[in-house]
């Protein structure tokens, strides 16, 4: 490349990332936390005839992201629900005064039968509001018990806490002679078992996002002790006997409308979803690993998270009373 070749390629390319980075570029090339990153690292703000912000789902949002929005001085509305913070913290709320937030605690998908479950529960979490959940009183949501260990007898969506759950699930219908489908939006879950097969058998290091920071098979399993869908999966994978870990996917609409089989899904794919049916696992109500505060706080916020998708019906095991008596029982300790 001559020198003029090369200053000519560097002008382009100058040209390109300062339209990539122009808030004034019409399209905005740059979107969503790249652009938060951009003005993070560059210290910028939002120009102000961009008026106010708003910010939504804050429960998801990073604080960087937040620090970053009041830092441009604009007014800033969010609107986000503490109870969905599936890490077990607050909202990255602020105190200043151009930010107005607002905790979302009123559901018109759902009856008040929703409000009798979860307000309980919502007692006993740690970073507690004063306001209670609240639902449309023209609507009956129905609750109904199913065998532990089993599956209600409607095709339900189930929601787990990570793959090992949903793989668990498919494992369960199997041995009970019933199918159970898989809502994998991110197509992941087969590269997941592959892994796991690899990781059991080979002691090759998985690629998998969930799986890569082990590097045997038995450091995974002190890192999952606590899990019981892990065992689950463990005791299936280790009989070679069994066959292949097959499952069927069903796509966003058909998870929505009425699935034809029950639907195992990872709880963090579906928190912005309304369903007619949900069935909570067992393994929700379970404290996981050390059972502090911010646990407790974890599990709170998943098993509501849970709940509070159905509109029609939920299902809960015939052990919940037992499991939300724990919780309970954990709360009281901790904050005696």
């Amino acid at each position: 490349m001559t020198r003029i070749e090369a200053a000519s390629a560097v002008s382009s390319a100058i040209q390109v990332w300062n339209t990539l980075i122009s808030f004034a570029h019409p399209d905005l090339p740059m979107r969503g936390f790249h652009i938060i990153k951009l003005l993070e690292l560059s210290k910028m703000t939002v120009p102000e005839y961009y008026g106010t912000i708003m910010i939504d789902e804050l429960h998801d949002a990073p604080p960087v992201m937040v620090e970053v929005l009041q830092r441009s001085g604009l007014p800033l509305r969010m609107l986000g629900d503490r109870y969905q913070n599936f890490r077990g913290l607050d909202l990255p709320f602020s105190k200043a005064n151009t930010i107005l937030t607002c905790n979302m605690n009123v559901s018109l998908r759902a009856g008040p039968q929703v409000p009798d479950y979860v307000n309980p529960l919502l007692d006993i979490h740690p970073l507690r509001a004063t306001s209670p959940y609240s639902a449309n009183s023209h609507k009956a949501t129905e609750f109904h018990e199913y065998p532990l260990n089993g599956l209600p007898d409607e095709p339900t969506v189930m929601p787990t806490l990570d793959e090992w759950g949903v793989l668990a699930l498919v494992i369960r219908g199997r041995q009970q002679g019933r199918m159970v489908d898989v809502f994998d939006p991110s197509d992941s879950l087969g590269a997941f078992i592959s892994d796991c097969k690899g990781l059991l058998y080979h002691g090759q290091r998985a690629a998998h996002g969930a799986l890569r920071r082990y590097d045997s098979w038995d450091t995974l399993a002190q890192a999952q002790a606590w899990n019981p869908a892990f065992e689950s999966v463990e005791k299936w994978l280790k009989n070679r006997k069994n066959l292949e870990l097959s499952y069927g996917t069903v796509s966003e609409h058909q998870l929505i409308s009425r699935p034809s089989h029950t639907v195992a899904v990872k709880l963090h794919d579906i928190k912005s979803f309304e369903l007619p049916a949900v069935a909570i696992p067992e393994t929700l109500y379970c404290l996981a690993r050390e059972g502090s505060r911010q646990e407790l706080a974890r599990t709170i916020s998943m098993l509501y998270t849970a709940v509070t998708r159905g509109a029609q019906r939920v299902h809960v095991p015939n052990s919940h009373r037992e499991r939300l008596a724990c919780l309970d029982k954990s709360a009281s300790l901790r904050i005696s």
